[in-house]
């Protein structure tokens, strides 16, 4: 929504924004890259600085220091001299569901009494506002006051979303029901709103006018859906200007786009053959059904990791809902892969349940723990390119996730 797109950029104009720790000293800079260091589910916190190999752009770097994070404590260092990494942590939910979710409210409880910490800060975006929670507000309340107060206001944020989802919802069934009428399609159980006279003697008549609204009731559908690809680039660098640890969850309900059957529509092209101006309309309707990714998943990767941002993706399953004369296309398989790419170019977590609360508390606990490095890239030139990151531990087998790179810039 454009309206959301508005909130996100006007709340990073609002923001004090800070430099970043990669920017450019003369010919010398210091990248940090967490890094999590896994055996099965279970991280590893027993590797040393000498342990990790770093490589950017394929060429062996020097690794300067290592901090073992927990939290919001460094409970190692290897250094030769500190970096004195900004530990407090800002968290970024996002939200992009059409469904209220209870386990979204025990997400959230789960979140204030085993995640949230003093001097941390929380970010909420729903597809109708934007707001910040500083420590100072959370002070003046406890723990389960805030919880209660903020499941209340995600309910009532997603619950107006969704009652717009079900207007054009059934605006589309009521359609598909006249478009059916229309064709002389009809079947037994046809309810009196899937029946209609437009007061034409030809038929054709009535789709050529039908049709359209269809149209337009399916791009109103798509509109719906919050997520934008420059508007994710734009909040990446924001965020890049800020030091402290920033921790963002998106947390995205699998999406169905209702279509006319395609047998019903095979049927009434068979139909009206000679027709061609309602055939012109049917086929602007299949080149609404042919639609591309709106995303370039390598822009979108590069731009969070340049961003040094830690990007989970909470992806939760649903069945479609089953109408008469409608098919229920999957819409998310787009966003799926290019948010889950996403979060493996930061270093983050993607999880996908039936269970937000599950997904969520399976993401924060491995969020929990990393370990910070620092080096200075060797020949460093400020040229715009994007300088890839990749790590390993010698002699070891494990599963390793990493920032993947940054813009020299």
């Amino acid at each position: 929504m454009k309206k959301y797109f508005l909130l996100i950029l006007c709340l990073f104009l609002a923001v004090s924004l800070f430099p970043n720790s990669g920017q450019q000293q003369a010919t010398i800079i210091n990248v940090a890259v967490p890094v999590r260091v896994l055996d099965g589910g279970s991280f590893i916190d027993t590797v040393s600085k000498d342990d990790f190999e770093l490589y950017e752009n394929g060429i062996l770097q020097k690794i300067d220091a290592l901090y073992l994070i927990k939290n919001t404590a460094a409970e190692r260092r290897e250094a030769g001299r500190d970096f004195d990494p900004l530990l407090s942590r800002t968290f970024y939910f996002l939200f992009q569901l059409t469904d209220w979710d209870s386990n979204l409210g025990d997400a959230i409880e789960y979140f204030f009494n085993d995640v949230f910490l003093p001097g941390d800060s929380l970010v909420i975006m729903t597809p109708e506002r934007t707001f910040r929670l500083s420590p100072e507000g959370f002070a003046a309340k406890t723990k389960d006051e805030t919880s209660k107060e903020l499941i209340k206001i995600l309910r009532k944020d997603i619950q107006l979303g969704n009652s717009r989802y079900k207007t054009t919802m059934r605006n589309l069934r009521r359609l598909v029901g006249e478009i059916k009428s229309a064709s002389g399609v009809t079947s037994p159980q046809a309810s009196p709103e899937q029946s209609l006279d437009m007061g034409f003697s030809d038929a054709s008549l009535s789709l050529e006018l039908l049709l359209p609204r269809y149209a337009n009731a399916i791009q109103e559908m798509d509109e719906l859906r919050f997520v934008d690809q420059q508007t994710f680039i734009s909040f990446a660098g924001a965020l890049k200007k800020q030091l402290n640890q920033k921790n963002v969850y998106l947390f995205y309900q699998r999406e169905f786009r209702p279509e006319i059957n395609p047998s019903l529509l095979t049927e009434i092209m068979m139909n009206y053959q000679d027709k061609p101006h309602v055939l012109g309309k049917l086929t602007e309707i299949f080149d609404l059904y042919k639609r591309d990714s709106p995303f370039d998943g390598n822009q979108i990767n590069q731009a969070f990791a340049d961003s040094s941002l830690l990007f989970n993706f909470i992806f939760t399953d649903r069945i479609a809902e089953r109408f008469a004369g409608i098919f229920m296309r999957e819409q998310s398989e787009d966003i799926f892969k290019v948010f889950s790419e996403a979060a493996r170019a930061t270093g983050g977590v993607v999880e996908n349940s039936q269970n937000l609360a599950k997904g969520f508390k399976t993401a924060a606990e491995i969020s929990s723990q990393y370990y910070l490095l620092y080096y200075s890239p060797v020949n460093y030139v400020k040229d715009g390119s994007y300088k890839s990151i990749e790590v390993k531990v010698k002699n070891q087998n494990y599963s390793i996730t990493n920032r993947k790179g940054y813009f020299a810039r």
